[in-house]
């Protein structure tokens, strides 16, 4: 059995797949790294899953294992708004069409047991796959010190637009991802090196 990955808009988005989506988001951001984020019940969400959102998602076994939420940045967005305060300066990213991407994340529970498999790197695949297939060059999102990290090792080198702190102090990254067929190689010859960001997440 594969990972398999699909994607949804905020409408067709099936309700049993966004309720397991949601509570894997809690459970990632509240209950593991306690950010400040909007939940209800067991669930978390805020203002931008909404009609111009697309959820990217990968499931085994009909369960959810990780996914990313994508946003194109001519609509409001994370950076233009909530994540905007992280920084003292305005920033001038908006040069290009931009998909932003956030809320990634990785049921970890989940993943350990599918060690054959390299979670991690399959998703950042299958975003470069959505990125060109909706003609975007590029990523635009914001990482901490140890995703930036993660991101290089996996072949996927970024270009860091600006620093900034977040909660308690914690530097921030807003990142451009670039989208092409030769990215996808190098990610994918770092595969076979079995390197997984579930093991070696900060």
């Amino acid at each position: 059995m594969d990972l398999k990955f699909s994607l949804y808009n905020h409408r067709d988005l099936p309700d049993e797949l966004r309720t397991d989506l949601y509570r894997k988001r809690k459970i990632t951001f509240k209950d593991r790294l306690n950010w400040e984020v909007s939940c209800i019940g067991d669930c978390e969400y805020d203002k931008y899953d909404d009609k111009n959102t697309l959820y990217l998602i990968g499931t085994y076994a009909d369960a959810v294992i990780c996914g990313v939420r994508f946003i194109d940045t001519s609509f409001p967005h994370m950076q233009s708004d909530t994540f905007n305060r992280f920084f003292s300066e305005s920033i001038h990213y908006q040069t290009e069409p931009l998909l932003e991407s956030s809320r990634f994340f990785i049921d970890k529970k989940a993943a350990l047991s599918l060690r054959q498999l390299p979670v991690c790197q399959l998703l950042f695949l299958a975003m470069i796959d959505t990125a060109m297939s909706h003609s975007y060059q590029h990523i635009l999102t914001l990482t901490s010190k140890g995703m930036l990290a993660i991101l290089k090792k996996c072949g996927w080198e970024p270009q860091i637009i600006a620093t900034g702190q977040a909660n308690l102090n914690e530097t921030v990254y807003l990142l451009k991802l670039k989208s092409d067929p030769f990215i996808k190689k190098a990610i994918q010859s770092k595969i076979k090196k079995n390197f997984s960001c579930v093991e070696n997440e900060k």
